[in-house]
């Protein structure tokens, strides 16, 4: 489990996260705290950028 203030995250999500699997929006905010990247940021590297859809 990892635990940054009050925002817990589980090993089964992170564990699936690591292995490229998709992740829930729900993980998206303990996730940007954790990592110290916006959400936005975490949604371009899980969905993708708009130019490499382009390609």
């Amino acid at each position: 489990m990892i635990i940054t203030s009050h925002i817990v995250v589980f090993p089964a999500p992170v564990d699936s996260i690591y292995a490229g699997q998709a992740f829930d929006d729900s993980l998206l905010a303990p996730l940007s705290r954790i990592l110290g990247m916006a959400k936005e940021q975490l949604l371009k590297v899980r969905d993708g950028s708009e130019e490499s859809s382009n390609t």
